[in-house]
């Protein structure tokens, strides 16, 4: 029994630890402010990872330019239910486990997306999540990637430019989007 008084310590501290960084859950603002009262330095979630520069080069350009400017902070857009107005069991269950398959969550609200589709794009067949995140983004539609460069990650892009239907446009011309509903369509090619 001495044994296990002695180690206490050692086994509580961990899992107070622990418990204490899963309390916030998965949204990354609410695990910033966690961490960033028990630790000083904490990066918040919104900057950029930065190479650290010597001393000297810092001091040199702190130096060349007294007022450093700031980019402007990209918006962010909320799915609704992640925003803090609903509860978070309309997506998850208890444990904060998904309940039903994402695609069926999706689809609640979002049925509208099924209507006058005969043919369904894969990833909106399966999973949203594909295309979408789920609680934020830095685009209205919580795209993951914006534009063609989300389409490319699963349509290879030399095989789709040199299609016979893309061959007449010019590279700053193709625009998936401006042609296919990226959601499904009356015909297998998905054309709006």
């Amino acid at each position: 029994m001495g044994i296990w008084k002695r180690n206490l310590p050692f086994v509580i501290f961990p899992l107070i630890f622990t418990f204490l960084l899963i309390l916030p859950g998965c949204d990354k603002y609410a695990r910033y402010r966690t961490l960033n009262f028990f630790f000083d330095g904490v990066p918040h979630p919104d900057e950029q990872l930065k190479k650290e520069e010597p001393v000297s080069v810092k001091t040199a350009k702190s130096e060349e330019t007294k007022q450093v400017e700031r980019p402007p902070q990209t918006p962010r857009y909320k799915h609704p239910p992640a925003e803090g107005k609903d509860d978070c069991s309309f997506c998850h269950g208890p444990v904060s486990r998904i309940v039903i398959p994402p695609k069926d969550m999706c689809l609640k609200c979002h049925e509208h997306l099924k209507a006058n589709r005969p043919f369904i794009h894969g990833p909106a067949a399966v999973d949203c999540t594909v295309c979408h995140n789920v609680h934020e983004s830095r685009t209205k539609t919580l795209l993951g990637k914006v534009g063609n460069v989300l389409c490319f990650d699963c349509h290879g892009k030399a095989g789709v430019v040199d299609a016979e239907p893309h061959k007449e446009l010019k590279e700053e011309e193709f625009v998936c989007l401006s042609c296919h509903d990226p959601h499904g369509g009356k015909d297998k090619f998905f054309l709006k």
